[in-house]
């Protein structure tokens, strides 16, 4: 894409559960596919719905996965199949490599933690309230701003580096240069 495009990189375990998750989800259809055969009414509708609840469950996690990152000259863009999140650079005040201590005690609140990626809205005693948008668990970035977010993006260090530039070329003093 450009320079200022990164990928959210797998790691070998989201591979990994998430091929676990889908397979069970997939192998159980076919006891659900069974149901919706059946000559009683009630059988057939908890049979379509059981279905459509699982293939729901993998659609729509895959299409809330982040697939990559664009630092844009005022947003940051984290890339989702279905509705991107634009997090504009003033809100912004600066991003850094994510201590892992940070997130020791994180609970998900809601969204996905390991079916297609790590997203969602999670809190921590450390780090408060914030948002999770990656595909592996290590070498996260903190984007601190109004809203909290962490993310990992291929090439971190150099993604911190070109970030806080367009945050800095963003901001009231940076433009005045």
């Amino acid at each position: 894409m450009t320079e200022n495009y990164f990928k959210a990189e797998w790691s070998n375990y989201l591979i990994a559960s998430t091929i676990i998750v889908t397979a069970a989800l997939l192998a159980s259809s076919y006891w659900t596919a069974r149901m919706v055969k059946s000559p009683e009414a009630g059988m057939r509708i908890m049979g379509f719905s059981l279905l459509s609840i699982m293939f729901g469950a993998i659609m729509f996690s895959y299409l809330l996965a982040p697939k990559g990152y664009l630092i844009d000259a005022d947003k940051l863009v984290i890339i989702r199949p279905l509705r991107s999140i634009t997090i504009p650079l003033a809100g912004v005040a600066g991003a850094e490599a994510a201590a892992p201590e940070l997130f020791s005690d994180s609970i998900r609140v809601v969204g996905s933690g390991g079916l297609w990626g790590y997203y969602g809205k999670y809190q921590s005693t450390r780090l408060g309230r914030y948002y999770m948008y990656a595909r592996r668990t290590s070498e996260l970035v903190l984007v601190r701003g109004r809203e909290n977010y962490v993310i990992a993006p291929e090439r971190p260090h150099e993604f911190i580096k070109i970030l806080n530039r367009a945050i800095l070329s963003n901001s009231p003093k940076g433009s005045a240069k």
